[in-house]
């Protein structure tokens, strides 16, 4: 198998990619990182329909290889595919696909990754900070609202947390102002939330917003 790799890659230029990728789910998985090697070499955007359509295989690792894919094109229908695959039943897939949309840095999409900040697993959920504070996009503080309502304390901290990548003084003030008409028990919660977790960027904006 080692030694086909090898050859592949010394002809990538004449390898079909559509065929390759077909095979991706078909054998073994020692086998794959020879076929990853030589698809690496040999993708162009105009494979991308077929990377989509093979974003419905049923092997994890394949899909998270796909990702990889995926980020190479800035393009609605990559990005689209990213977004859908947040809901991945595998964890890895859906960090992957986090870490892809951070890296395509396209700030269309907020609320769609803020929702992983409710995810049951603590790594995708660390994940999505690390990808909001990335694309640090300027609507994110309306998507964090719901959030900072959650029954969990640890789904609460992790709203903070992006809130203390992408705060100021002026996002503090929007929050306040969007939980002006809410319930009381919103009210509470959020300041709650942002009394008992945040950090230094949240407490200048409302040490300022108090002068």
């Amino acid at each position: 198998t080692s030694a086909l790799g090898e050859i592949l890659l010394a002809r990538h230029n004449r390898v079909d990619a559509k065929r390759l990728l077909a095979l991706l789910d078909k054998v073994s998985s020692n086998t794959r990182p020879v076929l990853y090697k030589v698809l690496d070499k040999t993708i162009t955007i105009a494979l991308l329909p077929a990377i989509v359509a093979k974003t419905d295989c049923p092997e994890p690792m394949v899909r998270v290889y796909l990702i990889s894919l995926l980020a190479r094109f800035k393009t609605p229908e990559s990005t689209g595919t990213l977004i859908k695959m947040l809901g991945d039943p595998n964890k890895l897939v859906r960090q992957s696909a986090l870490k892809a949309l951070a890296q395509i840095n396209s700030p269309q999409y907020t609320a769609e990754i803020c929702a992983l900040l409710k995810d049951p697993d603590l790594t995708v959920q660390a994940t999505a900070i690390e990808t909001l504070a990335t694309i640090n996009a300027p609507d994110t503080i309306r998507h964090l609202i719901e959030v900072l309502q959650d029954d969990s304390e640890y789904i609460r901290r992790a709203a903070v947390e992006v809130l203390n990548e992408v705060g100021n003084q002026s996002a503090i003030k929007d929050l306040l102002v969007a939980l002006r008409d809410a319930d009381w028990w919103v009210k509470v919660r959020a300041a709650d939330a942002l009394g008992t977790i945040g950090g230094p960027k949240v407490f200048e904006a409302v040490l300022q917003l108090i002068k």
